[in-house]
């Protein structure tokens, strides 16, 4: 029955005064949601134009920093099924449908630990659907294209350098979420982006298919064999050059 609310994860607290400072932000401009600084970001809110802003936006998916109108949320936001990164595609989804958001460059919420992340392949699998979700979603509402490249950036930058350096999946299902991604990454090139230093060149491997050279990227030099192969393919030299990556191989 409340006019406005807020959500608070087990691992995350709230700054003094917090409630209050963002409860003023949205009820003076009377926005659809309002988002202070979540305090493990790293990064403050940009003081310039509603673009930038919203860019900070999509990059900080912390709910605990944020108050909604509660309204706003029962007429157009509907939670996704899924409980993968489901606070991004909310979010994202709020940005979208909004019609006014207040942003002030004060801390309101920390994390008192890191959650821990499913490095699965299934859970690395719904993550990029979400990506394309909101690439996709961004074009269909006509976002500018500093906006679209801002969310791919952010969005592979951390697929690339928190899931896919991290999660020590099986060759043969890393090339399922090399090969499932690589549309996002060929779609960076489009846009120029500019990678962290440490990932840029596995981005550019798995955008051009070069997913021998990403392996070693993620491996190193001595990829692991693949195992439990059900079925044996004999390709000629074509078919075998063309989609060698596509199959698991045996020697």
């Amino acid at each position: 029955s409340a006019d406005y609310v807020m959500f608070l994860n087990h691992c995350d607290v709230l700054f003094k005064d917090a409630c209050e400072i963002i409860y003023s932000e949205i009820t003076d401009g009377e926005a659809d949601f309002a988002s202070g600084v979540h305090v493990s970001e790293g990064v403050n809110v940009p003081n310039e134009s509603y673009d930038d802003k919203c860019l900070y936006a999509v990059e900080d998916c912390e709910l605990c920093s944020k108050i909604f109108n509660r309204n706003f949320i029962i007429d157009n936001i509907e939670f996704p099924k899924t409980d993968d990164i489901k606070n991004s595609l909310f979010l994202f989804n709020c940005f979208l449908n909004a019609e006014s958001i207040k942003f002030i460059d004060k801390p309101i919420s920390q994390s008192l630990k890191e959650e821990s992340i499913d490095f699965s392949k299934d859970a690395l699998m719904k993550t990029v659907d979400i990506y394309f979700k909101m690439y996709y979603s961004s074009i269909q509402n006509n976002m500018s294209d500093e906006f679209k490249r801002f969310l791919i950036s952010s969005k592979l930058n951390y697929l690339v350098k928190e899931c896919i350096l991290k999660c020590n999946l099986p060759v043969s299902e890393m090339m399922e979420v090399l090969i499932h991604s690589m549309p996002l990454f060929k779609t960076s090139l489009d846009y120029r982006i500019d990678f962290n230093e440490d990932i840029g060149q596995l981005a550019k491997h798995i955008a051009e298919r070069d997913f021998e050279n990403a392996l070693r990227k993620i491996y190193g030099e001595n990829i692991p064999k693949q195992r439990n192969i059900k079925v044996a393919a004999i390709l000629d030299q074509f078919s075998h050059d063309s989609f060698k990556y596509e199959f698991e191989l045996i020697d």
